[in-house]
């Protein structure tokens, strides 16, 4: 195999991992992003929670002061019903006492149902409140993990690039122009390896001339389909 597709192999195998390492650093892993859906999530219902146990302290206050007026109320009307003087008087108190009554029955009603209700949330928002740890622990964990990650394929990212740039130093310009321009076209791979007149990069039958010159490894060719370039390598047991 002759020096100029050595080259190009260790080229295009610096190009394929850089460009791997890339991707795994502008991209989010699934774990990561897994943690951060459940952390956004948990976000929103713990901010959900609040808000309705908010709105039911809030009700539940209103409602209470307004059952404790007409429990007064109430309590009032039983004590001037001993003082009255006459029927007339008396049936207006009863009257008075018999409504507030119903209108306390019904407030001390709505009143524990809405007690119950505000428990319930209560008890929600705590059992959001203990998992708080445990969810931006697991976010953190991840997100520290990703950028360790991220630090050690930058490492190896610019240690490659180093690499590649000496590397490309000992090739030809209008080898290297050639090289670049497949590269972007052919999705890293401008060099194949071509084996009983297939080309490996398309796979596509080459002139039985051209798999002779190839096979001299001379002077680099290019598949006529594709326009990779293309290296023989003897087949061995």
């Amino acid at each position: 195999m002759s020096e100029i597709v050595e080259k190009l192999l260790d080229l295009q195998s610096i190009d394929i991992r850089i460009s791997e390492l890339e991707k795994f650093i502008s991209s989010d892993d699934s774990e990561l992003a897994k943690a951060r859906k459940e952390y956004d999530n948990f976000i929103n219902s713990i901010t959900l929670v609040k808000r309705e146990v908010d709105d039911l302290n809030k009700k539940f206050s209103e409602l209470k002061a307004n059952y404790m007026e007409r429990k007064q109320l109430y309590d009032n009307a039983q004590k001037k019903l001993s003082s009255v003087k006459n029927s007339k008087e008396y049936e207006a108190v009863l009257k008075e006492l018999d409504l507030l009554k119903k209108e306390v029955d019904e407030n001390e009603i709505k009143y524990l149902e809405l007690e119950e209700q505000l428990n319930k949330k209560k008890e929600e928002e705590k059992k959001f409140e203990d998992q708080r740890n445990a969810i931006m622990e697991s976010y953190q964990e991840n997100l520290n993990r990703k950028k360790n990650d991220d630090q050690k394929y930058r490492d190896q990212l610019e240690e490659l690039k180093n690499k590649r740039n000496k590397l490309v130093s000992t090739i030809k310009n209008r080898v290297l122009s050639k090289y670049e321009i497949l590269k972007a076209a052919r999705n890293n791979i401008a060099i194949v390896q071509v084996e009983d007149e297939i080309c490996k990069g398309c796979y596509m039958k080459i002139p039985p001339q051209l798999y002779v010159e190839v096979k001299k490894d001379k002077d680099l060719k290019q598949c006529p389909n594709c326009q990779r370039f293309l290296y023989y390598k003897k087949n061995e047991q």
